[in-house]
């Protein structure tokens, strides 16, 4: 076999296509930031198949821990936070992997 053959044939064998790609996730951690009467909090959840929220979900206050219920805002923040999850859009711009 000839230099100029042999060279066509490596470069022959070392070709592919790529038909198609995809992921399947079957879970997201969402956090979003949001700030409420003066304060900073993190909303967090678990967002399954679909995009749909989990039962895993709080609200966190910036440097000071998760908010629980002796805190009077409680109601008001799970509420928000509830809703910007079930609302929240995955992109590939809001996407980090760690």
């Amino acid at each position: 076999m000839e230099r100029h053959d042999y060279e066509l044939k490596q470069r022959e064998d070392s070709q592919y296509e790529v038909k198609a790609e995809s992921v399947c996730a079957t879970k997201f951690t969402a956090n979003i930031l949001f700030e409420y009467k003066g304060k900073e909090y993190m909303a967090w959840g678990i967002l399954e198949w679909g995009g749909e929220l989990g039962d895993s979900y709080g609200v966190d206050l910036i440097n000071g821990g998760e908010v629980n219920e002796s805190n009077p805002l409680f109601d008001s923040l799970h509420e928000i936070s509830k809703d910007l999850l079930e609302n929240f859009n995955i992109t590939r711009e809001n996407l980090e992997w760690e």
